[in-house]
């Protein structure tokens, strides 16, 4: 089974944090709005593979490692 949208954010959120980044920076970065980047984190909104390659080079995390269930 894959992630839920809901574990997708969250696993998100903790790689901006851990970046010590706020959700504007970030939104900032990948050019998105703040917006886009909370809705992400919650869950409320559906990721594309651009926002997902960003956001993993932004937070320098691998694909899989955002992605993947072990």
């Amino acid at each position: 089974m894959g992630l839920t949208p809901q574990e997708l954010g969250k696993r998100l959120q903790e790689a901006r944090e851990a970046m010590s980044l706020s959700q504007e920076q970030a939104a900032t970065a990948i050019e998105v709005t703040r917006e886009r980047i909370a809705g992400l984190e919650t869950g409320d909104e559906t990721i594309n593979s651009l926002d997902i390659h960003r956001l993993s080079k932004l937070y320098k995390r691998t694909l899989r490692s955002i992605l993947v269930v072990e």
